[in-house]
């Protein structure tokens, strides 16, 4: 039987009753970033091992650092289970979700990558996105709309192609774009990416760290993300978003000034970065 390890990407670790919470069944890798002061300066092991309540074995590796491209980056590199499953701290599974897990994958064993579905509480502000019934295989066009949340992603698969995350992304200058940034690295890398309609868990998105609404900072975020993903298609990629997103913004935002700030949001990236070939 094959394994399963959460890749659990939290901030000053509330130990296992966050565990326990979550109904999390297997393996557990926190990624524990330490951001109040208190809890930097707390002694804390760089790898602890414990078990929770359902003997599920759990590593824990802290670092005095904030992001969460970094943070998803170092759970890859650390990873053990042969499926490896990204988690966040507001997530509770369901019963039978790692039953689930296993056996798509081994009704499907040409996948890579598993986009599962997770059912999104308090959505207000963001229209969640469409998923057809069943298990369907992905495209690059249809792939983008799924966050590190949905990833199921074989182990073998990793260390094959040695795919990682972005930390540009994620970060203090470019809040979000980290999943979208890997889905597109990994096809590029031949990955073969599947969705199911079944989920496996919930998350709370009442608050986020990153999107406060579809302003010029959002466009400047995602004229970032385009080019990293493509330079050479990247005003087709913006033009496709500026054409289809438009009705989330005010009435302010034309298709030129939705073009101007996703350009605004390259120019960053290259003077921050350098230019992409």
């Amino acid at each position: 039987m094959c394994s399963i390890e959460h890749l659990l990407s939290t901030r000053d670790f509330q130990g296992e009753a966050l565990l326990n919470s979550m109904q999390l069944t297997e393996d557990v890798l926190v990624i524990n970033q330490l951001v109040h002061s208190k809890a930097k300066h707390e002694k804390k092991l760089p790898h602890e091992n414990f078990y929770t309540a359902h003997n599920s074995r759990v590593r824990v590796l802290s670092y005095a650092e904030k992001g969460i491209g970094i943070s998803r980056k170092r759970a890859l590199q650390e990873g053990r289970g042969d499926i490896l499953l990204f988690t966040d701290d507001d997530m509770v599974y369901k019963k039978d979700y790692a039953q689930l897990v296993r056996e798509t994958f081994r009704a499907h064993p040409q996948a890579d990558l598993f986009m599962f579905k997770v059912e999104r509480l308090a959505q207000k502000e963001r229209p969640e996105a469409k998923q057809s019934r069943g298990v369907r295989k992905l495209s690059w066009y249809n792939s983008l709309r799924y966050g590190a949340i949905n990833i199921a992603i074989k182990r073998a698969f990793v260390e094959k192609t040695g795919i990682s995350f972005d930390e540009r992304f994620g970060s203090n200058l470019f809040l979000s774009g980290e999943d979208s940034v890997f889905i597109a690295d990994a096809l590029a890398a031949g990955a073969q990416i599947y969705s199911s309609s079944e989920p496996i868990a919930r998350v709370d998105m009442s608050q986020s760290s990153w999107f406060s609404g579809y302003t010029e900072d959002f466009l400047k975020n995602r004229g970032a993300i385009f080019y990293r993903i493509n330079p050479r298609y990247y005003k087709f990629l913006c033009l496709q978003f500026a054409l289809r997103k438009k009705h989330l913004f005010d009435a302010s935002f034309s298709i030129s000034r939705m073009m101007k700030c996703m350009d605004e949001g390259k120019h960053l990236f290259i003077e921050t970065f350098g230019e992409l070939k």
